[in-house]
């Protein structure tokens, strides 16, 4: 899974809708590994 859409998947008029959460996901995805990495590993 990607956290953006490819370049031409979509239209970039679509960008600027309330209702798109691509951009969030993007920028809480490597947070988001972190924790998930240091919660498996136990540190």
């Amino acid at each position: 899974m990607r956290p953006l859409p490819i370049a031409g998947e979509i239209e970039p008029d679509v960008d600027h809708d309330p209702k798109t959460f691509y951009f969030t996901e993007a920028n809480n995805g490597l947070p988001m590994r972190m924790a998930i990495l240091e919660w498996v590993l136990g540190k």
